[in-house]
């Protein structure tokens, strides 16, 4: 078969799933070919005749025509722009796809300027780069986050995609995290069937993929698929450290005709590509907790240190009062009972200083056996009550096998806390062990 003697040059265009424009120099499209399939929610025959930058985003509008008008003076044979560039290009309901743009500039038999104009969907080509660009740019991990869902979407006349991420990176729950807005019903559907025990990850390798059966979509999400008209889902776990970081999950509609392997096999290099940007950020974000946890963490205990403790002090947006906790007579104890029921003793009472104060207190070891807390917005009453407390607490029996029965502390109060607030409470607790020892006393900064 000789394809040349059956097609000619536009038939070849059409059969693209790029778009190719011919564009004067005024930016009119004088002619559309491509997109076959469809070309990212454009209609390219009804391009013809229209502007091309008001297509395009404003910021890459100026900088393409700024790029043309330099580059239009040039010889009258075609001219190749240099590289490739990648521009935000704005489909027919507004919303905004890049497209790596590679043009030529040519001369008509009139010595009229065009370009002819390649424009290839970056969702095409199946690399994560835009969330990576993000990261290293310092954007929040949000941000990042919402990128990684949004740039490989996927739209053409057969088949829509979007990608959801189950994020188990926060200690309080799993997250899902969605690009856009229109997406937030499909993430509320999958924390409610989260919550109702769905776990369609389970039996899939780490770095692999799988189709999900329609027939075992959840209840909630099943619901809100349908209203879209879609039946489709791969889901691809994601593991750091040998734990579940994250799942990704694609969502969408394809011809009831393509079998689920077949999806999954066409996809698999997308997914792939995902999976691995994902893990690189998750690795790199836990890269980062961990030095980050260990610069300001005391290593016995897991509390805050004397580091993470000045700088909550220093921060001027904060208010409250401050504790500080000294255990009585623990060189006793050391010398009697050694180091490590010593140790155990320390956690033990960091253990109870936590389970006596208020979520979102600071509670650190400020060195040996002294503890300091910052207690955000508390006055004076509160922070005696949660002091009277945190006695009550350590005093009762401690449990340690072949260690002290019961040990004590003594509270030290300063009402408002300040980097001199540390030395007001440190005051009032030699105060509190002059009377007695496991009591409180307050002293008020000057």
């Amino acid at each position: 078969m000789i394809v040349g003697a059956r097609m000619n040059a536009d038939t070849l265009l059409d059969a693209t799933r790029t778009a190719t424009l011919a564009v004067g120099e005024d930016g009119t499209v004088l002619a559309a070919r491509g997109g076959f399939g469809g070309f990212v929610g454009i209609d390219l025959v009804a391009t013809v005749g229209t502007n091309v930058f008001a297509r395009l985003t404003p910021t890459d509008a100026d900088e393409l025509a700024t790029y043309f008008i330099e580059n239009a003076g040039e010889a009258d044979d075609t001219v190749a722009l240099p590289v490739p560039f990648r521009v935000g290009i704005i489909d027919d309901v507004g919303k905004s796809h890049l497209v790596d743009i590679i043009a030529s500039g040519c001369s008509d038999q009139d010595g009229d300027r065009y370009w002819v104009v390649v424009l290839v969907p970056v969702a095409l080509s199946a690399s994560v780069t835009r969330s990576l660009d993000l990261e290293m740019a310092g954007a929040d991990r949000a941000s990042v986050k919402r990128m990684l869902c949004e740039e490989l979407e996927l739209d053409n006349v057969d088949y829509e995609s979007r990608w959801l991420m189950i994020d188990f990176s926060d200690s309080a729950g799993p997250d899902v995290v969605h690009a856009r807005d229109a997406e937030a019903d499909l993430a509320d559907a999958v924390r409610v069937d989260l919550a109702d025990g769905w776990r369609p990850w389970h039996g899939v390798p780490a770095g692999g993929c799988a189709p999900v059966d329609p027939g075992l979509f959840p209840l909630n999400l099943q619901a809100s698929m349908a209203r879209r008209g879609w039946r489709r889902m791969i889901v691809a776990p994601v593991h750091v450290n040998a734990r579940l970081a994250a799942v990704l999950l694609l969502v969408g509609r394809v011809p009831d005709s393509y079998p689920l392997d077949v999806v999954k096999r066409n996809m698999a290099a997308r997914t792939q590509s995902l999976v691995k940007a994902t893990t690189l950020l998750f690795e790199r974000w836990a890269e980062q907790d961990h030095l980050r946890s260990a610069a300001t963490s005391d290593a016995l205990t897991g509390l805050g240190n004397s580091r993470a403790l000045t700088a909550a002090l220093t921060d001027t947006h904060r208010a409250g009062a401050v504790l500080f906790i000294d255990i009585d007579h623990f060189k006793a104890v050391n010398d009697r009972y050694g180091h490590q029921i010593g140790d155990a003793v320390l956690v033990e009472v960091a253990t109870r200083l936590v389970a006596s104060c208020r979520h979102g207190d600071l509670v650190t070891r400020f060195g040996g056996d002294e503890f300091v807390i910052l207690l955000d917005g508390a006055d004076e009453d509160l922070a005696a009550t949660i002091g009277w407390r945190i006695i009550d607490s350590v005093s009762a029996p401690l449990g340690i096998e072949g260690g002290p029965d019961t040990i004590s502390v003594s509270v030290g109060l300063a009402p408002r806390h300040g980097l001199d607030a540390i030395d007001v409470a440190d005051r009032a607790m030699l105060e509190a062990k002059r009377s007695g020892r496991s009591r409180l006393a307050t002293l008020t900064p000057r």
